[in-house]
């Protein structure tokens, strides 16, 4: 099982690392995929420093605090910041239940958050690209696409925890 998971790890690792390092201008490019992207070598200040001003209206700023819970394991608070209609990269619907028990298990096979950044895309400020440092696994990426709901932003879809 233990080979299993590290074999698809991998392919994923692999797939998202050159879905993330597209050389193509901001201007041509589309929205990015929704992929894990974990980074061959996190190093202190290799992040790029956030695009968007975080103030507390923002999407960026909603993508902190939901990151925040996450890291005080404080699911149920991060799951607040989820829509009604929430869906994962691939369509299906992230009820608040799953989304717990998705994060509880993060946590245990990944180990907990220990740090996080986070940037606006240049050309779609409500998609936040976070990227996320956890006891185990350093250096990965997780695509937050948010809409604003009133005067709140929720997270409408999210790729990875």
């Amino acid at each position: 099982m233990f080979r299993y998971r590290l074999v698809l790890f991998v392919l994923l690792t692999m797939t998202a690392l050159s879905a993330c390092t597209s050389t193509s201008s901001a201007a041509t490019q589309s929205t990015p995929s929704l992929t894990v992207t974990p980074l061959s070598s996190a190093t202190a200040g290799g992040t790029p420093s956030p695009t968007a001003t975080l103030s507390a209206g923002t999407a960026l700023a909603t993508a902190d605090r939901y990151y925040q819970a996450l890291e005080a394991h404080n699911y149920t608070a991060a799951s607040a910041y989820l829509a009604p209609n929430a869906t994962t990269v691939d369509g299906q619907k992230l009820t608040r239940e799953m989304f717990i028990q998705l994060a509880r298990s993060r946590d245990q096979e990944y180990g907990s958050i220990t740090g996080f950044d986070s940037e606006a895309d240049g050309s779609d400020p409500s998609m936040i690209i976070l990227t996320i440092s956890r006891t185990i696994l350093q250096g990965y990426h997780s695509h937050l696409q948010f809409k604003q709901d009133s005067n709140s932003w929720k997270i409408v879809s999210i790729d990875v925890i």
